[in-house]
């Protein structure tokens, strides 16, 4: 009987033990933050935190010159201390997806807002996709998802979900909003590129491995081809009696559509070719360690993409500004509730 209690009364030393421990560990993981109805934890705050430390760096290297040193985080500059300014971004930021998650909720796109959940909902995606991919299913995006990019997407995602219902607060644009943004941005977003016929020699000597007498023996039969050219001749009929040039010649037709694309192979070109009508020819460049020549056979100029062309990208930009605007009217009416000095200890901790 004696044992049996001495038993009894050590499962239930051990249990009140554990208990202690598990609502230790509790209170030491918190930092006494709370947004809205959710309490923070330290590991969320780090996690906010990461994503912060760039753009602190910047703004303390372009104002004051300051380098990423040992002790950069700890010093003063001016009164201004990188390590707070990380906490107070880290609250900001912190709050910001608070509003997210509180606005889903509401539409009924998200159940839960706490941490743990968001932890649950980033591996059961990842275990998702495992399965997909084991079983030859096609996954779109990443494989697997680290949880700075599942929280990333799940933003994405909730963001597309209130958008895409019109009937969404501040998502019903009118035509008369969708024309005005693009009268005031037509200019420097929606200029429709020319469609262009164009033949050139570019020459990137940059990359060659040739010496300067061979980069002059270039030149020079650049020079003398552009001599010999006429109003009936073309770059391509005589390229043919210069062995030298012949490998660097191109003849394109580019349109409007394409021009973008293009711009990626032969961007220096279409530069230069913009300064061209049709029959015009630069005379011999060099810059940028190549050698040009570059004649165009033909122009269509065009004025700008219609607003009927560009007008469901636009509708879509003004809502997802719509939207920006809305999350943060929400992330401002928030209580915050914090001990900012113990955030400021903790953060200083962490960046050492």
């Amino acid at each position: 009987m004696n044992k049996r209690r001495i038993a009894v009364a050590s499962v239930v030393v051990v249990f009140i033990g554990a208990v202690s421990i598990m609502l230790g560990m509790n209170r030491s993981d918190k930092l006494g933050l709370v947004i809205g109805q959710e309490e923070i934890l330290q590991e969320e705050f780090l996690q906010a935190m990461s994503n912060e430390k760039y753009s602190v760096t910047q703004y303390f290297h372009n104002k004051y010159g300051a380098e990423v040193t040992k002790d950069f985080w700890l010093k003063d500059f001016e009164g201004e201390s990188p390590y707070q300014m990380v906490a107070d971004q880290t609250v900001d930021a912190l709050t910001a997806t608070q509003a997210v998650y509180e606005i889903a909720k509401d539409k009924g796109h998200l159940e839960t807002m706490g941490y743990s959940d968001l932890l649950e909902r980033y591996e059961l995606e990842n275990k998702t996709r495992e399965t997909k991919i084991s079983n030859g299913e096609p996954v779109y995006g990443l494989a697997q998802f680290t949880l700075d990019l599942y929280k990333e997407y799940e933003m994405n995602t909730l963001e597309k979900l209130y958008t895409n219902e019109l009937d969404n607060e501040g998502m019903d644009i009118s035509d008369e909003v969708g024309k005005q943004y693009y009268e005031e941005n037509k200019e420097k977003l929606y200029v429709k590129n020319d469609d262009m016929e164009i033949e050139f020699i570019r020459a990137y000597y940059g990359i060659l491995d040739v010496d300067e007498s061979e980069i002059k023996a270039l030149r020079d039969d650049l020079q003398s081809l552009s001599k010999e050219m006429s109003d009936v001749t073309t770059i391509g009929d005589l390229v043919d009696t210069y062995e030298n040039l012949k490998p660097y010649y191109q003849h394109l037709t580019i349109t409007s559509e394409e021009f973008s694309s293009r711009g990626r192979e032969i961007g220096d070109v279409l530069e230069l070719a913009m300064e061209l009508e049709s029959g015009e020819m630069t005379h011999v460049i060099d810059q940028n360690d190549s050698l040009y020549l570059i004649r165009s056979i033909d122009r269509v100029h065009h004025d700008y993409l219609a607003y009927e062309e560009v007008k469901d990208n636009i509708l879509k930009v003004l809502r997802e500004q719509k939207y920006e605007e809305i999350v943060a009217k929400r992330a401002e009416e928030l209580s915050v509730s914090d001990d900012r000095e113990k955030l400021y200890s903790f953060t200083k901790k962490h960046l050492r």
